[in-house]
């Protein structure tokens, strides 16, 4: 009797995310000092130097050792509130800002963006509180009118909000840094196109300045305008080359429209500005692994891995493009370092035990799925891959264990009772393997192998009528296999 066909393990892939930061505006800073980064002003000018390149999570861990230092510096709490805005941290941002307040009352700057914080909490009473003392301070500004108005319209109380629109049609901003400031207000409350508005207007006035296009940028990511947004955060590439976050925007942007080539190239560029930024070597390696050019997506891992080999994501990455490309052995590698740093990650279990499936490493594969099953005894794929990793190695016992639990565990997959026919027709218990062939076509009625190895199992019990039905389904699906099964029928 000929082998059974058909006897593989499920592969799990591994989903590639593209690691992206935003980009945006630095509030009022000091002038720099040539201090050590020991001193408050140090960390202080290091922290504008980072939020200047979007690099905000290292921002706010700067201003916040300027505090440390030196508690009532107001300027450090101002931009650290700017920073965590950045980040979406809005709660932190409220706190921030209202200590920058305490120490310099009376700042329409400050009162503006604890206006903006407060409206992305879902404050919206607090906000136009806020807003009406900003008005106060400068009645002159514009960008708070109108989102006063538009809070206002929000709390449904329209005949206010008509009446401060009307005060903003008879304003010329005299200050085109505050239409960013209400673009944020805008963009805090999730309003993207009146920040689109808002962010179009400064371009206007400031063609030249950077923070135009970078923020109308953002502002149409959030509307799904990605083209459009591309487009803007080419024009701030253009105008400042140096600056990450143009390429950063770029890259989230191509991504979304699926240009994974012109992402590449974006983030290229971002190597070129930040050679030693792990991030972007990994994003890197996902969009050429989006293109299907895993070698150079290994070559871009592996620089992600050799600048932070502690990152479990770099790690997994790199095996998946190795297994990809065919490299079970260099997969093997990355993954055990991957359970290394993570040793409770059944996934990873699971993956190390398909590619030592495929290097015919049985027993390992073996031991390694066993683990996984131990950290995760409901995962339905594990079983099904210990399963077949038992019937390679000729432990049928328990294989048929095994597969019974991947059975229980999803009955209606066709794999299941498939595998578990499999041992029993390799054991000659052709009566049962009849049943579960029977069994995995009624989920799936096209799998060639199964008809093929349900004829095999009528031989057994010489029903050669039966296994000639079986022969006729097999060529309407599969010719080759059904001139194997009739072979094996005339040999009978």
């Amino acid at each position: 009797m000929s082998e059974v066909h058909n006897r593989k393990p499920i592969c799990f892939g591994i989903a590639l995310s593209t690691v992206l930061l935003l980009g945006g505006f630095v509030g009022p800073t000091r002038a720099r000092l040539q201090q050590p980064p020991v001193t408050a002003e140090g960390y202080f000018s290091r922290g504008n130097e980072a939020q200047s390149h979007s690099r905000f999570s290292e921002a706010v861990d700067n201003y916040r050792r300027a505090i440390q230092l030196q508690p009532d510096f107001a300027e450090a709490y101002f931009n650290l509130g700017l920073a965590y805005s950045r980040l979406r941290q809005y709660p932190e941002a409220l706190a921030a800002l209202q200590k920058f307040n305490t120490l310099q009352p009376g700042s329409a700057e400050g009162t503006l963006l604890l206006a903006y914080s407060y409206a992305a909490l879902g404050n919206t009473e607090q906000a136009v509180t806020a807003l009406r003392e900003v008005i106060r301070l400068k009645p002159e500004w514009r960008a708070p009118y109108i989102s006063l108005a538009a809070y206002l319209r929000d709390l449904g109380r329209l005949d206010e909000a008509a009446q401060v629109f009307k005060d903003a049609a008879r304003l010329q901003e005299s200050d085109p840094k505050t239409y960013l400031l209400g673009g944020f207000g805008f963009m805090a409350a999730r309003q993207f196109e009146a920040a689109a508005q808002i962010f179009n207007e400064y371009i206007q006035l400031q063609p030249l300045d950077i923070d135009g296009p970078l923020n109308l940028g953002e502002a149409l990511m959030g509307q799904r305008k990605y083209a459009e947004a591309a487009e803007a955060f080419a024009r701030a590439a253009a105008i400042r080359p140096d600056v990450p976050a143009s390429y950063q925007g770029l890259v989230e942007a191509y991504y979304k429209l699926g240009q994974f080539e012109k992402e590449a190239q974006a983030i290229q560029k971002l190597i070129q500005l930040e050679p030693n930024n792990d991030r972007n070597y990994y994003a890197l390696g996902a969009a050429y692994s989006a293109l299907g050019k895993y070698q150079p997506a290994i070559d871009a891992l592996k620089q992600a891995v050799s600048i932070n080999a502690s990152n479990v994501l770099y790690q997994r990455a790199l095996a998946n493009a190795y297994h990809q490309q065919g490299k079970e052995a260099e997969a093997v590698t990355s993954l055990r370092e991957v359970i290394n740093l993570a040793p409770d990650d059944a996934n990873a279990y699971v993956q190390l035990g398909y590619s030592l499936f495929r290097l015919g490493r049985f027993a390992e594969a073996a031991q390694v799925y066993e683990k996984a099953a131990q950290l995760n005894p409901d995962h339905q794929g594990t079983l099904f891959n210990l399963g077949v990793t038992y019937y390679e190695l000729g432990r049928y016992n328990e294989a048929e264990e095994t597969d019974k639990k991947s059975i229980e565990l999803n009955p209606s997959n066709w794999k299941g009772p498939y595998n578990l026919a499999n041992v029993y027709l390799k054991t000659k218990r052709f009566a049962d393997a009849i049943n579960f062939y029977k069994r995995a076509i009624e989920l799936n009625p096209n799998v060639a192998e199964a008809h093929f190895n349900l004829g095999q199992a009528y031989l057994g019990i010489g029903n050669k009528a039966a296994a000639m039905s079986e022969y006729t389904i097999l060529k309407d699906l599969d010719l080759v296999k059904a001139r194997d099964l009739l072979r094996v029928i005339e040999r009978y």
